[in-house]
């Protein structure tokens, strides 16, 4: 049944409960009806329709338990509850994307810092190996000055063409050693 049903019913039960209580009928029907009731049928009538409205009133109250929200319902169409929860997922959001963020930027001063460290290895590395070829090229310029100081110019070649051959010097240099005509040299150092 439903609750307009059970409206509409009650309202007529209220109805004719009135109408019996007040012993005058309203239209010509109820008036022929109550000539021909006696005292006893409208007591049992009224005991009749009493009974109807108290299982009308019982129906009510079952239909509204059916119909009435749980305390979960009620809880959760609660505006405070709503609230409360928008504002708990908001604080959560804005921590994960905190969060987020920070991860985001550590990541990129991590990398940031691997690519300024990979740059400063590489300057280290090419500043060693020009200190290497330079400190290869004195080696060199040393030990071609000393196999010189000969004062004698064929003493001179032989000592650099040995240079030459026995890979001491670097490819270049020796490869000019070889082709050279004259042989540069220099006085004999005096000894002490």
């Amino acid at each position: 049944m439903t609750h307009a049903n059970f409206i509409a019913l009650a309202e007529q039960a209220s109805k004719i409960a009135a109408q019996l209580t007040k012993g005058t009928p309203n239209d010509p029907k109820e008036a022929r009806m109550s000539d021909e009731v006696s005292g006893a049928a409208l007591e049992s009538k009224a005991k009749e329709l009493d009974l109807r409205l108290k299982e009308l009133d019982i129906e009510k109250r079952e239909y509204e338990q059916r119909t009435r929200p749980g305390p979960y319902k009620a809880a959760l169409t609660n505006p405070a509850v709503i609230a409360a929860a928008v504002a708990a997922w908001a604080s959560l959001t804005a921590a994960g994307v905190t969060w987020l963020s920070g991860q985001i930027t550590a990541a990129s001063q991590l990398e940031k810092a691997e690519i300024e460290a990979k740059k400063a290895l590489e300057s280290q590395k090419q500043e060693a190996v020009l200190r290497a070829e330079a400190d290869r090229r004195r080696f060199e310029a040393n030990l071609i000055l000393e196999m010189i100081k000969t004062g004698d110019p064929d003493h001179a070649r032989k000592n650099l063409e040995f240079l030459a051959q026995s890979g001491l010097l670097s490819g270049d240099i020796g490869e000019r050693i070889r082709r050279a005509t004259g042989v540069p040299q220099l006085p004999n150092p005096p000894h002490q």
